[in-house]
C-alpha cells in the first residue's frame, strides 16, 4: 500500500514579537505555517526518517519567516 498525500510540518504557528521603545511598546503577531511535501513513504511504512526534515528544524524555518515578514 502506498500513501496517497505525502506532506507534513506545522500549521497556524503563532509568533509574536514586541518591539520596546521608551515611550509605548509594538506588538506583531503572525501566523505560519510549514508544510513540506515529499517522498517520506519510508518514514511511515518502514521506519526510515532519512528523507525527513526534523521537528527543530521546521521551527526553525517557522522563525526566519517571522524574522523577514514582522
Amino acid at each position: 500500500m502506498s500513501l496517497l498525500h505525502k506532506t507534513y510540518g506545522k500549521d497556524r504557528v503563532r509568533v509574536m514579537r514586541i518591539d520596546r521603545k521608551a515611550d509605548r511598546h509594538e506588538v506583531r503577531e503572525l501566523t505560519v505555517r510549514a508544510m513540506l511535501t515529499g517522498d517520506f513513504e519510508d518514514a511511515f511504512t518502514r521506519a526510515d526518517n532519512s528523507t525527513s526534515v526534523a521537528t527543530d528544524t521546521v521551527k526553525n524555518i517557522v522563525n526566519v519567516v517571522a524574522r523577514e515578514n514582522l
